[in-house]
């Protein structure tokens, strides 16, 4: 192998690494993201819930 050959590898496998990188980034944030909206509702209808609750024995 040349070392032009070498070269042109090495930034391959690392394009790809990045490529990844930066992927699984974005999907993190995208879990973290929608784990985060997830409690925020369930936590609004637990409060709903408790509002119904505590109205109906009034």
């Amino acid at each position: 192998m040349s070392r032009m050959g070498s070269v042109t590898v090495v930034r391959l496998a690392g394009k790809c690494a990045l490529s990844t990188l930066v992927n699984f980034v974005l999907i993190r944030i995208a879990e973290g993201t929608a784990s985060t909206l997830l409690l925020r509702t369930q936590r609004i209808l637990a409060n709903r819930q408790f509002i119904v609750a505590q109205s109906s024995r009034l």
